[in-house]
């Protein structure tokens, strides 16, 4: 096996899973070809991308490292770290019991950031628009029925995320549909653009507010019984603690625990405090690369 071109090929076949997987990053990114896609938000299409991710790790288990060379090496670490950390996050789900309105962490927020964000740059990219935002009313509805799915087994948001996204969406839906972000975007020229609006907003009329009203009432009925102030650490549901250790691995690439990490922290304010005011800035500035790049 030629392993260069063995690690090449997964690196192609990674970038095309993990974007097919999740379709409005790559809209974000830039990327093309992803732009008429939503993803499976439901823990079945979690599980698919989480094997699919495994069976890479395996392939990628499979090239011998030596047989790379420098470049190739540190190729093949960072794929390893990508694949591992992408199939961790889908296995977790934490996002199931933690609703809020964060683009990253609210697939329904990352829907509205996400999808206007599409270049559309030709009649294909309009058609292909039109299509994505016919299928988000059953994205939002698998998302419904995954929270749904969370709560029935206590992995329960927080009072104060329900809240957050509660309000968004309420704010989306009060919204007149001509001003809908998923409506009011550009198109090209060339393109009948109010022929085009009058198609996209019959659709968000249609299909898409509809589902974004089911899942507010699936919120609104989960504050109730949602996880007070004291409670918001992702741990106090079940699979959570698990999760979290997992994302503080997937994270700062390292072994060491939360408390650990906390330590460290504490550690090295500490020493600060400890040496004149002036000679700990002086060395910071010189040694920290973090530190220079935010001057």
């Amino acid at each position: 096996m030629n392993e260069a071109a063995e690690l090449t090929r997964l690196g192609a076949d990674y970038f095309q899973l993990v974007h097919t997987a999740d379709p409005l990053t790559a809209t974000q990114l830039g990327v093309s070809g992803f732009d008429h896609l939503v993803p499976d938000p439901s823990r079945d299409g979690s599980a698919r991308t989480a094997q699919q991710l495994a069976g890479l790790e395996q392939r990628l288990a499979g090239i011998e490292i030596t047989a790379l060379d420098a470049a190739g090496q540190v190729d093949h670490a960072v794929l390893g770290h990508l694949a591992g950390a992408a199939r961790s996050d889908l296995e977790h789900g934490l996002w199931e019991a933690n609703a809020s309105a964060g683009g990253y962490n609210s697939p329904a927020a990352m829907a509205y950031l996400s999808v206007p964000t599409a270049l559309l740059t030709d009649e294909d990219a309009v058609r292909g628009y039109l299509a994505r935002i016919g299928q988000l009313g059953g994205y939002f509805d698998t998302i419904t029925a995954r929270y749904q799915q969370a709560q029935a087994e206590g992995r329960i948001s927080t009072q104060v995320g329900l809240r957050q996204a509660i309000d968004q969406l309420a704010g989306h839906l009060a919204k007149n549909v001509g001003v809908d972000p998923l409506v009011a975007v550009a198109v090209p020229d060339g393109v009948d653009a109010a022929a085009f609006r009058a198609r996209a907003g019959q659709v968000v009329t249609d299909m898409v507010r509809p589902a974004v009203r089911r899942l507010l009432a699936c919120l609104e009925s989960a504050l109730p019984s949602a996880r007070p102030d004291e409670r918001v650490g992702i741990s106090a549901v079940p699979g959570g603690r698990d999760g979290y250790l997992a994302a503080v691995r997937r994270h700062t690439t390292t072994s060491l625990t939360p408390d650990e990490i906390h330590q460290l922290g504490l550690d090295i304010l500490a020493a600060f405090g400890a040496a004149p005011a002036s000679l700990a800035v002086s060395e910071a500035a010189t040694a920290s690369p973090a530190w220079r790049s935010r001057r």
